[in-house]
């Protein structure tokens, strides 16, 4: 059994092939064209495809520019993190080493206070140059790395502060 061939558009409407009849294009002899009943300036709607083709092409070129730039600023970023991480790491090493050469001064200024160094500090400061005296070298390259130390840690700290 055959069945009936039903067209798409409801009854009552004009049948697909009248519609698309009536929405093609009809030329007129001064680049305009009729679509819908409305006539369309070829040209100048080329014009506006163009410089929208242009514009679209512009707005990728910039967006290819701001990813690469992205690209790099993240780099830098993340370069500048680890330099910080490092400069972080190095002050705590320096803070803790100024610690520790502060404990040693102490110590160092202790014996210098006890009776055996007292005179021999005295003798240094007023008789320099008039009388030779004996110093345990121990103690004297102890104080020697413990200025070094201290003029080090001043010199590095007074560079992160400029």
């Amino acid at each position: 059994m055959l069945l009936p061939s039903r067209s798409d558009s409801p009854p009552g409407t004009p049948s697909r092939k009248r519609k698309d009849s009536a929405n093609t294009a009809r030329k007129t002899a001064s680049g305009m064209v009729e679509y819908n009943g409305t006539l369309v300036d070829i040209g100048k709607l080329m014009d506006q495809l163009s410089r929208s083709e242009h514009t679209r092409v512009e707005t990728e070129k910039s967006l290819a520019k701001l990813r690469t730039d992205y690209n790099k600023l993240k780099e830098s970023s993340a370069r500048s993190e680890r330099y910080i991480k490092d400069l972080t790491a190095d002050i705590k090493d320096y803070k803790e080493r100024l610690y520790n050469s502060n404990s040693e001064l102490c110590t160092v200024e202790e014996v210098w206070r006890g009776p055996k160094y007292s005179a021999v500090f005295v003798e240094i400061k007023f008789g320099i140059g008039k009388k030779k005296w004996l110093i345990d070298i121990n103690f004297f390259n102890l104080v020697l790395k413990i200025i070094a130390e201290c003029e080090e840690i001043v010199l590095y700290l007074r560079d992160l502060t400029v």
